[in-house]
């Protein structure tokens, strides 16, 4: 259910940005939202989100000092990819 990226890109390359020209809070949070567990239900195969309990360790070990910045930026990319998985989720019983 993840994103599939080429996909993406092919739709709408305008839109996309090399990693490397994305601010540096920018990739931590990427790099946050890369490496923070899922939160999911095993009887649904749902995605609830992510698990934020290891968050500060995380930081301090990817050595983020701006860390309401990345923390926003972190939030914005879970509701991206929440919308993301509730769109797939419609599409997948829509075809049952």
């Amino acid at each position: 259910m993840g994103w599939d990226v080429n996909e993406l890109y092919e739709r709408d390359k305008e839109k996309f940005i090399d990693y490397e020209n994305l601010t540096i809070e920018s990739q931590q949070a990427l790099n946050l939202f890369n490496v923070l567990p899922d939160k999911l239900d095993g009887a649904a195969i749902g995605w609830y989100g992510k698990d934020f309990s290891e968050l500060s360790f995380f930081m301090e070990l990817l050595e983020i000092y701006d860390y309401k910045k990345v923390f926003n930026l972190l939030l914005l990319i879970v509701s991206e990819y929440s919308k993301h998985v509730s769109k797939e989720r419609e599409k997948a019983e829509n075809r049952r």
